[in-house]
């Protein structure tokens, strides 16, 4: 379930934010930018077991929030971008922006873990 909420649930929210006509892309990026912000204010305040920091929960805790955040800032800005493209480009390019952006943002986190 970890694994799930700290890789599938981020790429979730990227792609929903990247991929979505613009109406639900700004009401995604809204309600998940206020669940994001309870989840901070959560660990910051320490309610419940979240802000934990020395344990190993705690450090996977705040590696799953800052993946959430980064993948709220990213969609977020490819959903802008979306907005900012010429109508002539084809309709197979955006996708492979979006993909290339996640390539380009996960590759080097991926090697940072991997050492």
């Amino acid at each position: 379930m970890s694994w799930f909420v700290g890789i599938a649930l981020p790429l979730a929210l990227y792609f929903g934010l990247a991929l979505l006509p613009k109406a639900g892309a700004v009401r995604l990026f809204i309600l998940s930018g206020l669940g994001i912000g309870v989840l901070w204010a959560a660990f910051f305040l320490k309610i419940g077991d979240a802000g934990a920091v020395d344990t190993s929960d705690g450090v996977y805790n705040i590696m799953k929030l800052l993946g959430f955040s980064t993948a709220l800032v990213l969609g977020g800005s490819m959903m802008v971008l979306k907005t900012r493209l010429p109508d002539t480009w084809p309709t197979w390019s955006w996708p492979v922006c979006v993909v290339l952006a996640l390539v380009a943002v996960g590759l080097p986190i991926f090697r940072m873990f991997s050492m």
